[in-house]
């Protein structure tokens, strides 16, 4: 926090253009709240009016922060980056005049405070539009696959209700496993998570970890191979959860979550212990990819000045 007249002063000279506020953004659906010319400023969620004198002051007078969009006076405010030439985001208020440059435009430090940010907006873009256009054509080929892994799916699906209906109502030991597995991925995969049927008893393996879909999972740990536990359930529409493995520690057990996410293909992407008996993984697959998606890494690239990448950005 510093004195509100070197806030004020600081306020002022940025606002050389009419409601042009440090830290809110041109297109705020409250802007004119922040009009100078009014008297008084009424907090946006209506705990207190307060001079219009006192916004961006470097003291929180409203229970929302509304009146220091560009200081970090409140813990809950959010400061907005126009970050001119790529892409505006908006940061947490705690990091603005933390001598640290956290917007590429620099805008978040106050050069009267000894902090003078370098405008880094046009390498940012140029990295981002690689990024982006990487997503493209990654979301492209994603589209792509899904459309037949949900065909894929409902043919499992299918076919899985039919083994339960004929096989799974005798009691033969020798297909009991099988068919607890067949009843588990039957009751707990369905309606939002239909498309995972696609990928029922498929194997992915990464990092000493073995997969095999919707059924079961091991992993290597030092010398011996362990039991990860079974597929139980689906939380979130996201992650599949494989419990009761090995014995583990003091009455534990191994365990193993999986996140889904968007890729060309189904395979890890990522595997980590996290603990003495858990373990975690990420499979990128071509079911969790979203058209909306694409619409949105498609405005991205247009807003950063194109739809593709010149030859020295792709080098890049």
């Amino acid at each position: 926090m510093y004195p509100r007249s070197v806030a004020l002063m600081w306020a002022i000279i940025v606002c050389a253009v009419c409601i042009d506020i440090r830290g809110l953004s041109p297109e705020d659906q409250h802007l004119d709240s922040y009009d100078p010319e009014k008297e008084w400023f009424t907090c946006l969620d209506g705990s207190a009016t307060i001079p219009m004198g006192w916004v961006n002051d470097g003291y929180c007078d409203c229970a929302d922060g509304s009146d220091e969009p560009g200081t970090a006076a409140c813990s809950n405010g959010k400061f907005y980056c126009q970050n001119i030439g790529s892409i505006p985001k908006t940061i947490p208020s705690a990091l603005v005049d933390d001598g640290l440059c956290h917007c590429c435009d620099g805008s978040d430090e106050n050069p009267s405070l000894g902090v003078v940010c370098p405008n880094t907006c046009a390498l940012e873009a140029a990295s981002l539009r690689v990024e982006l256009w990487n997503r493209s054509l990654m979301l492209a080929d994603g589209l792509n696959a899904k459309d037949k892994m949900m065909t894929d799916s409902r043919t499992i699906q299918r076919a899985l209700m039919l083994r339960q209906a004929e096989e799974c109502d005798e009691e033969h030991s020798e297909v009991s496993d099988a068919c607890h597995t067949v009843h588990t991925v039957l009751e707990t995969v369905g309606g939002g998570d239909a498309h995972l049927f696609s990928m029922y008893n498929k194997t992915v393996e990464r990092d000493g970890v073995t997969v095999c879909l919707l059924v079961d999972a091991k992993g290597v740990i030092g010398d011996r191979e362990v039991d990860l536990g079974m597929y139980s359930r689906v939380t979130g529409h996201n992650t599949l959860v494989f419990s009761d493995g090995a014995p583990c520690g003091a009455g534990g057990e191994y365990s193993l979550r999986v996140s889904l996410v968007c890729g060309r293909d189904v395979r890890l992407t990522r595997v980590v212990h996290m603990s003495s008996c858990e373990f975690e993984a990420e499979l990128a697959t071509p079911t969790m990819c979203d058209a909306g998606d694409m619409v949105e890494t498609s405005r991205l690239l247009q807003m950063l000045g194109g739809s593709n990448t010149t030859e020295e950005e792709e080098e890049m």
